[in-house]
């Protein structure tokens, strides 16, 4: 074989060859993107205790039954405690249960139809077992609530002359109403502002031993608290599903 067909052999078999290698990169297929790492969602599931405190104020009706006469006052002070409850988390939806229970000072006074006396009311405790349902923007909650309230309601006059003091408490049941705000700073962990109306319904009481008064106490307390949730499932985060 000449020269000459020496170089058209081998230039025949360069053009093979970048044909061949063009063909497979049209073919293969390109390398898959690296999997997106979503960031976890606030699971709200679970049983939580907690502790909560805040204030509260509100008006005391108060008509003495033999007379008529009136001594309607305000009130106000604070309260604190502990709280028990349970999530449930749906998609976004949070349904629960939660009773609470708390020391209280939420009191006032006025004086009383007989100048010789103030007129006094104290609320002693307070407590609700309420159903909660909420909204989820990953750990920051949204809710209403609502459900019973009980208290110790103390109705007392003061002798303003000798300073002693005269009254009856009794355990009290109502209803109460609010929403609130919780976010979960931390796994397991959960801060929260809510306020709650509510009303004691109305009861007799005794003062001055025996002058007969039907009072009633309905307010407003306004609370936080910080939650710790035991979560079911060992509390492992919830990821975004695609």
């Amino acid at each position: 074989m000449n020269k000459l067909g020496i170089a058209a052999a081998v230039s025949a078999l360069a053009v093979a060859c970048g044909t061949a290698s063009a063909a497979d990169l049209r073919v293969r297929a390109p390398a898959a993107p690296a999997a997106a790492v979503m960031a976890p969602i606030y699971d709200w599931t679970g049983v939580y205790i907690g502790i909560q405190g805040g204030w509260g104020g509100g008006d005391t009706s108060w008509r003495f039954l033999n007379a008529g006469t009136r001594a309607d006052h305000s009130t106000s002070g604070g309260l604190i405690g502990g709280t028990a409850g349970i999530n449930f988390q749906t998609g976004n939806f949070v349904f629960g249960i939660e009773g609470d229970y708390a020391w209280a000072s939420i009191g006032g006074s006025v004086a009383c139809p007989d100048p010789t006396y103030d007129c006094r009311s104290k609320l002693e405790s307070f407590g609700t077992v309420r159903g909660r349902v909420g909204y989820a923007w990953d750990a920051l909650l949204v809710y209403g609530t609502g459900g019973l309230a009980f208290g110790d309601q103390r109705i007392s006059t003061r002798d303003l002359v000798t300073d002693t003091r005269a009254g009856s408490t009794h355990f009290r049941t109502g209803w109460t109403a609010g929403g609130g705000v919780e976010w979960g700073f931390a796994p397991g962990w959960s801060a929260k502002v809510e306020a709650l109306y509510f009303d004691l319904g109305r009861a007799d009481y005794a003062v001055h031993g025996v002058d007969p008064v039907r009072a009633n106490h309905t307010g407003v307390v306004v609370r936080g608290g910080v939650n710790w949730r035991f979560n079911w499932g060992g509390g492992a985060p919830v990821y975004a599903r695609y």
